[in-house]
């Protein structure tokens, strides 16, 4: 499986649901997971769609349940206490019913999102004890991943994204600090991450 470093910082390209994020973590822990998934059955064949066009190849993707559920495979496995997972309104039972029980304290709090698009963010941690609290009023993009990785970031610290996209969580990630653990299936869209990496690890 190729893993791909850049000084502490590890990605690897692939579907969520392969061996490619337990390659990623081999073993290692995470303290906070962090991640934007596909929103539903519909996004994921789009995802899909994307894809083929970049690598000539159309991937096997998941029914969103079975996205759901290794979510909660990867959280069991690899995260040590918070939970930070974007869904849209429509998509929000599924990965709540599959996530919720292994948090002892959980939230689903409203993001901002133009064009019509209506979403929340699952916020939990695995332990007992207070979540933070937010203002999320009037952020997107990376000031939104930011704000919510700023009151339980630890410097040294693991930020796990099996959706790592075009570079948020990255970049959250070394504004606090913090390693960056990243898996995307579209290789054009972990281009961009691995280029911020390599940008900042020389």
């Amino acid at each position: 499986m190729n893993v791909m470093r850049y000084g502490p910082h590890a990605v690897t390209q692939g579907s969520i649901t392969g061996a490619q994020v337990d390659a990623l973590m081999s073993g290692q822990r995470a303290s906070i997971l962090y991640s934007d998934p596909p929103w539903g059955d519909s996004y994921l064949k789009m995802f899909a769609t994307h894809t083929q066009k970049a690598t000539g190849v159309r991937p096997v993707q998941p029914a969103y349940t079975e996205l759901c559920a290794r979510y909660a495979d990867l959280i069991t496995k690899y995260v040590d206490e918070w939970v930070m997972i974007e869904v849209g309104v429509r998509a929000l039972d599924p990965m709540l019913e599959a996530v919720r029980p292994l948090l002892a304290a959980c939230e689903v709090l409203p993001t901002v999102y133009g064009d019509g698009l209506s979403a929340v963010i699952i916020v939990g941690r695995k332990s007992p004890g207070p979540l933070p609290q937010y203002d999320l009023s009037n952020l997107k993009g990376l000031s939104f991943v930011k704000r919510l990785l700023e009151p339980v970031a630890e410097p040294g610290a693991t930020v796990l994204d099996p959706c790592c996209g075009a570079g948020y969580t990255a970049k959250a990630a070394v504004h606090h600090g913090m390693i960056c653990r990243g898996n995307e299936l579209n290789p054009a869209r972990l281009e961009k991450t691995q280029k911020f990496l390599a940008s900042v690890t020389g």
